[in-house]
């Protein structure tokens, strides 16, 4: 269902005048975006809360200038926003065509809000909130992916800046399938990756690495430069561990074998 066709929350007249503003007025990062576009996903940054208080969405910075403005230049099937915050902050959204207002709080089980639709064409105006009015710092996630928080956006997806936590963080799956990959075993489909890392600041030492009770692969692409490495057996062992210094960028991740045998695996990334 089109969450942007039924306005869920809708901010009473005597708290907040939400406007028509400028691209040039926004607070903070200002976005305009098709489907296909690149870096995903794009990230903002901010601080939640402020002196104004909505409805039900807790308080904001200024109800007159949002903290983002996003342009949607073509229909999206699927886009999401994801907030992360070291405290309880709200996402609040506005449809400056329809007049529709949505408000966003705790998603997944977290404190943290989440929101993923299709999005027609249009502008939104957009407000990270919190209750307390503690000024939150935070970071705005818009991307074509499935999200949620804390840095994994879904099983084995990952969003990541230094200092990231939980370290490690830690996806699992199967590994191989019918692809080959030259000089790399097989994955499950070239196509789909078994996982995406976006990388949002150069890291000076990341490492990634596989653990398995058989001989995998990890093949990685940068999608950005296009460039592929295959890690196979490491440190003595049949398991591959990649360690390095890593660009801004997306990287698509899979872990593949030679026999076809489908090997559980977890996949580790830490900057230890």
């Amino acid at each position: 269902m089109n969450a942007f066709k039924i306005a869920t929350t809708i901010l009473t007249a005597g708290c907040m005048s939400l406007g028509l503003i400028t691209a040039a007025q926004a607070q903070y990062e200002t976005f305009e975006i098709s489907p296909g576009f690149t870096p995903d996903p794009l990230v903002g940054i901010g601080t939640s809360g402020g002196p104004d208080e909505t409805s039900d969405c807790g308080f904001v910075a200024s109800a007159e200038d949002p903290d983002h403005v996003l342009y949607i230049n073509d229909y999206f099937e699927y886009l999401n926003l994801a907030v992360e915050a070291p405290g309880d902050v709200t996402l609040l959204i506005e449809n400056i065509e329809t007049g529709e207002t949505i408000c966003i709080d705790d998603s997944y089980g977290t404190l943290l809000p989440v929101f993923e639709s299709s999005w027609p064409v249009g502008t939104y105006l957009i407000w990270i909130g919190d209750f307390d009015q503690a000024g939150y710092p935070y970071e705005l996630y818009i991307s074509e992916f499935d999200a949620s928080t804390e840095g994994l956006v879904e099983d084995g997806t990952f969003a990541i800046a230094p200092g990231f936590t939980p370290d490690p963080l830690v996806g699992t799956g199967i590994s191989g399938g019918p692809d080959e990959v030259e000089g790399c075993g097989f994955v499950a489909s070239y196509e789909t990756p078994d996982h995406v890392l976006y990388i949002d600041e150069y890291f000076e030492y990341l490492h990634v690495y596989v653990d398995s009770p058989g001989d995998v692969t990890l093949v990685m692409e940068n999608v950005e430069t296009g460039e592929t490495i295959c890690v196979d057996d490491s440190n003595g062992t049949l398991l591959p561990d990649f360690a390095g210094e890593w660009p801004v960028g997306t990287y698509l991740i899979w872990v593949g074998d030679f026999d076809g045998a489908g090997y559980p695996y977890e996949l580790y990334i830490s900057e230890f």
